[in-house]
């Protein structure tokens, strides 16, 4: 599974439409030829809600245009509005870890219908995603202090665009260190303290700029440990892998 989503060019690989997207980069959208005086009609937007096969919505499913760097997060009941610029026919990649990813051809007539887009189920890839999510449950359990976690749901329902928007709205007291700006720091007990920051287990030495360059939709959970000392951000990406490859899990540490 891949990426996806723009301004994260530094991974390949998590999605059958990050994969596509990292790969492609910039290309365009496939889509038919556009009417005479498109360009100066308001930007179309295709919408509709992502189900399972008896109709229950999935939240947090990736709907992005085919072949293209432009996608969209579905919200917590499944919805989604995904702006394409003019009218024409397009091929939508709809994913979401634990389910087939499948793809659907959009045409210039259905623009203004809301779509009904059913994901099946991957019993075995739903299967190593729950005993995936659990364990990082149960190390959470383990923690004495206190843990907030920002789930899919969450991410889903947030009108964030980075992770680093993400730590911003979960740690109020985030801010730049005063003599590191690239790094972040929280007021912890009355005094400025180095966040100790982990993406998909390992440090993160980029600070800000590196949380710059993950979008929300990439995110599948955030963990926050006692009010700021600590956070651990995981992608979809890494998740992908640890359903299909599980691994060890370290002990809760401050430095990953």
């Amino acid at each position: 599974m891949g990426r996806g989503l723009p301004a994260v060019p530094r991974r390949a690989g998590w999605m059958a439409l990050a994969w596509v997207l990292s790969l492609m980069g910039d290309a365009s959208p496939v889509r038919g030829q556009a009417p005479p005086g498109a360009d100066d009609r308001p930007d179309v937007v295709i919408r509709g809600r992502v189900v399972d096969g008896a109709g229950t919505p999935i939240p947090a499913a990736l709907v992005g245009l085919a072949l293209s760097n432009q996608a969209v997060m579905a919200d917590s009941v499944g919805r989604f509005a995904l702006p394409v610029g003019r009218p024409g026919r397009y091929r939508l990649a709809v994913e979401q870890l634990g389910y087939r990813a499948t793809e659907v051809w959009v045409e210039p007539d259905d623009v203004d219908r809301p779509l009904i887009i059913a994901l099946a189920r991957d019993p075995i890839l739903l299967e190593g995603l729950e005993v995936t999510v659990d364990r990082l449950e149960r190390r959470r359990r383990h923690y004495s202090g206190i843990v907030r976690v920002v789930d899919q749901r969450e991410l889903a329902a947030t009108s964030a665009n980075t992770a680093y928007d993400v730590l911003r709205r979960t740690i109020p007291s985030l801010r730049p260190c005063p003599n590191e700006l690239w790094n972040e720091c929280v007021v912890r007990r009355g005094s400025v303290q180095p966040l100790t920051l982990c993406i998909d287990e390992r440090p993160a030495w980029g600070g800000r700029d590196e949380l710059e360059a993950y979008t929300a939709a990439e995110l599948y959970l955030v963990e926050v440990y006692d009010m700021g000392r600590a956070a651990r951000v995981y992608t979809r990406w890494y998740v992908d892998n640890m359903m299909r490859k599980p691994r060890a899990l370290v002990p809760i540490s401050f430095g990953c």
